[in-house]
C-alpha cells in the first residue's frame, strides 16, 4: 500500500495544487511583471535611444567614410545592423502572426 501512495502521489498532490491556481487569479498573472520587465528592455533597444545611437553610427560612418578610413563592408555592416535591430519586431510580429 506505501508504494502505491509514493507511487501516486505526485499526481494527487496535483490534483490538489490546480485548484489553488483558480482560487488565487493574482498568482496566475505573476508573469506580467516580467512582460512589462521585458517590454522595457524592448523599448530602450528599439526606441529613442537607439535610433540616436543609430543615427551618431551613421554620421561617424560618414566622416570616416570623407577621410577614406572606412570600407563599404563595414558601411554594410552598419546598415544591416542598424535594420535588424529596428526591423525585429516587425518580423517577429509577422512570423507570429500578430
Amino acid at each position: 500500500m506505501s508504494q502505491f501512495l509514493t507511487k501516486h502521489s505526485k499526481g494527487f498532490y496535483l490534483l490538489l495544487l490546480v485548484p489553488t491556481f483558480f482560487l488565487i487569479p493574482q498568482e496566475a498573472h505573476a508573469a506580467a511583471a516580467w512582460e512589462d520587465a521585458l517590454q522595457k528592455v524592448v523599448d530602450i533597444l528599439t526606441g529613442n535611444t537607439a535610433r540616436l545611437l543609430a543615427i551618431l553610427s551613421v554620421i561617424g560612418f560618414g566622416i570616416g567614410a570623407l577621410f577614406g578610413r572606412v570600407s563599404w563592408r563595414r558601411a554594410g555592416e552598419i546598415v544591416l545592423g542598424i535594420a535588424i535591430v529596428f526591423g525585429a519586431a516587425s518580423v517577429v510580429d509577422m512570423l507570429t502572426g500578430k
